[in-house]
């Protein structure tokens, strides 16, 4: 649904022709450019401008109201610029609404409402596809071109915005955090019950799960929320992580030994990236020492591989979605656990599940 072609950014004194000429703003160009100012210098709104790479005369116009200083509710209105094509005009609607939920969530909104016209079902499909959920009915509603007409007022979470979230994985010995989008999942986070969770993302989610107490928390072993509605999270999880998270409930149930999850890596490091991959060829239940590893890859050089042994370590360290990618089955060339970002009560927990597993294929 995303466009590399377009992009969002906030609203410009140099705009104010652009502005007009789409018909998102009447007037002198200076008076505009005054009411850009107001705007910018506005504590409780945000304009941006959502333009297309491929076509410099082409925008529209998107604000962004706060609620609360705490940002924890904001009001979004998206006005389509008048050369937009009738025929093309919700599928700009569409991407304008995907892109500015990106940006309001990574600023750290919780709920994003809109308005709508009673006649715009077209436009309350789009919502829905988003999975926003209609909050009330307004009646006698000022603000769609000063007419007065009854409305919907629709809402969206962060928690259920499928674009790019993250799930949660009770296993015996803690948590396990996995995110992503659509079509990968690219970090995982491990963590003892109990233990205070500091990433925004990972709050939200817990919290609206019910497993995140108000001193941000995890809850303890046992806790009945950790029986997650499987078809709620389905319904709110980008697929990829839906599918991590039955993968990995799976791999704890000692019914899986291996992950079939597209990964994406941010690092740009072909070092690390091969480290990760071989990584990924250990057997379950099987394990090799960081000098293995860096044998199978300067093909088995001893010299090199001993100068790389540090280098193997640090990338094992950095590995983005621990598991998945099995770091846990690198271990000391004397056989001692060491180096595990997760701690090494995770390190020795997780070869013990796999070295005391029947796997049910």
């Amino acid at each position: 649904m995303s466009d590399d072609n377009a992009y969002l950014r906030k609203v410009r004194l140099t705009d104010a022709s652009l502005l007009r000429r789409n018909g998102l703003f009447d007037g002198k160009i200076s008076e505009i450019e005054d009411k850009i100012k107001n705007i910018s210098e506005s504590s409780f709104v945000d304009m941006y401008i959502f333009k297309r790479n491929s076509n410099a005369d082409l925008c529209s116009a998107i604000y962004l109201y706060r609620r609360d200083d705490k940002m924890f509710s904001g009001d979004l209105k998206i006005y389509i610029s008048c050369l937009v094509d009738e025929n093309m005009y919700l599928r700009e609607y569409r991407t304008i609404l995907e892109s500015t939920l990106d940006v309001a969530f990574r600023e750290g909104f919780y709920k994003i409402s809109i308005k709508l016209r009673s006649d715009e079902i077209d436009k309350e499909n789009v919502l829905k596809e988003f999975d926003f959920v209609q909050e009330a009915i307004l009646h006698e509603e000022y603000g769609f071109d000063e007419d007065v007409s009854e409305a919907g007022l629709f809402y969206l979470i962060e928690p259920r915005y499928k674009k790019y979230n993250c799930c949660f994985v009770p296993f015996p010995k803690g948590v396990y955090v996995l995110y992503g989008g659509r079509d990968y999942v690219d970090c995982g986070r491990i963590y003892p019950y109990s233990s205070e969770i500091k990433d925004s993302k990972a709050l939200k989610m817990g919290k609206y799960l019910g497993i995140i107490d108000k001193d941000n928390r995890l809850a303890l072993k046992g806790n009945s929320n950790y029986f997650f509605d499987e078809e709620l999270l389905e319904r709110i999880l980008p697929d990829e992580v839906f599918k991590g998270y039955i993968e990995l409930k799976q791999y704890f149930q000692k019914e899986r030994s291996s992950f079939d999850l597209k990964i994406k890596f941010e690092s740009k490091s072909d070092f690390r990236l091969n480290v990760w991959n071989e990584i990924r060829k250990i057997s379950y239940a099987s394990t090799l020492c960081y000098e293995d590893v860096a044998l199978s890859l300067c093909s088995n050089d001893a010299a090199k591989a001993k100068n790389m042994v540090r280098v193997v370590g640090q990338a094992c360290a950095d590995c983005p979605v621990p598991i998945v990618i099995p770091c846990h089955r690198v271990i000391g060339k004397d056989g001692r656990l060491v180096g595990y970002k997760e701690g090494i009560e995770f390190k020795d927990f997780l070869l013990i599940h796999e070295s005391f597993s029947a796997i049910i294929i």
